[in-house]
C-alpha cells in the first residue's frame, strides 16, 4: 500500500476532516507514476519532494499551508 492510500484511509474518513473539508474543492493525485509527465508537472509546479504532501491552496492559486509525512 502506497503512503497516501494510507493517509486518505486514516485522515480523509474522519468526520471532523469531512466537516472542515465541506467548503473545499478536493482533489487527490497518485504521485506513484513517476515518468508520467502530468505527475512531473505537479511536482514542478507545488515543489513536492515526497509522499504523502496535503497542500491548501486558496482561491487565488497559491499555497496557504502544506503539510508533508503525516
Amino acid at each position: 500500500m502506497y503512503p497516501l492510500q494510507r493517509t486518505g484511509r486514516k485522515y480523509f474518513s474522519d468526520e471532523r476532516v469531512i466537516a472542515i473539508a465541506d467548503g473545499f474543492v478536493t482533489l487527490k493525485a497518485d504521485m506513484t507514476k513517476s515518468l508520467s509527465p502530468d505527475v512531473e508537472a505537479l511536482r514542478n509546479k507545488y515543489n513536492i519532494v515526497g509522499v504523502p504532501t496535503v497542500l491548501i491552496i486558496d482561491s487565488k492559486g497559491k499555497e496557504a499551508q502544506r503539510l508533508t509525512g503525516l
